[in-house]
């Protein structure tokens, strides 16, 4: 695991309201707000920190924060504070798929948007954990509705409503319609459920 500046504190003699007020006029209430000389941080990619070093006293004031971060992208991750903005969403596991608010800044990107292509919300180290395997085969299985039934994914066989078809099914009718390039309708659907089921072969 790297160990990577994620941001700058006061250092413990200058911890103090004081010091905390100057920093605050020094760089105009930008991006550290009032909290700077209680708990705050500034990200390392803050503009705030150019006007400190400007003024002479950034170096003097301030020591960098280290993190050892245990994620990277391409790993799956569970959201675990409850208010978080995917509090009315069933799913909760992710994966990461970019940093966000800039490198080692302890914020990753993930696609929320039922984890396929589009649609990325940025979430903190702080309210996430690792996913257990449980929770990444949970998150992967598609969330498709036809005529107002959601796939039910039961023990070789996919329920729509009261209506059940097979696994094998399912995927020769996707192949042949991809290997005719036939049109029908749900064709896309089928499609997901296929590459699915394929997957988990």
């Amino acid at each position: 695991m790297k160990k990577e500046v994620q941001g700058y504190r006061l250092k413990d003699e200058f911890y103090n309201e004081t010091i905390g007020k100057a920093v605050l006029a020094i760089e105009g209430h930008r991006c550290i707000g009032t909290a700077v000389y209680t708990e705050h941080q500034i990200l390392k990619n803050s503009d705030s920190i150019d006007r400190l070093r400007e003024a002479g006293v950034f170096d003097l004031w301030f020591e960098p924060v280290y993190r050892i971060s245990i994620y990277k992208i391409g790993d799956w991750i569970t959201v675990v504070n409850p208010d978080y903005w995917v509090k009315e969403q069933t799913i909760r596991t992710f994966k990461i798929v970019g940093t966000f608010n800039g490198k080692d800044s302890g914020w990753w990107s993930v696609n929320y948007n039922g984890n396929k292509s589009s649609g990325y919300y940025g979430v903190s180290e702080t309210d996430i954990r690792k996913a257990t395997k449980e929770e990444i085969e949970k998150a992967n299985i598609p969330q498709i509705t036809i005529k107002g039934y959601n796939a039910v994914f039961i023990k070789g066989k996919v329920k729509f409503g009261c209506q059940e078809y097979t696994n094998d099914f399912i995927i020769t009718l996707s192949d042949c319609l991809e290997k005719n390039d036939l049109s029908m309708e749900y064709r896309n659907e089928v499609k997901q459920i296929s590459s699915y089921l394929k997957s988990t072969k």
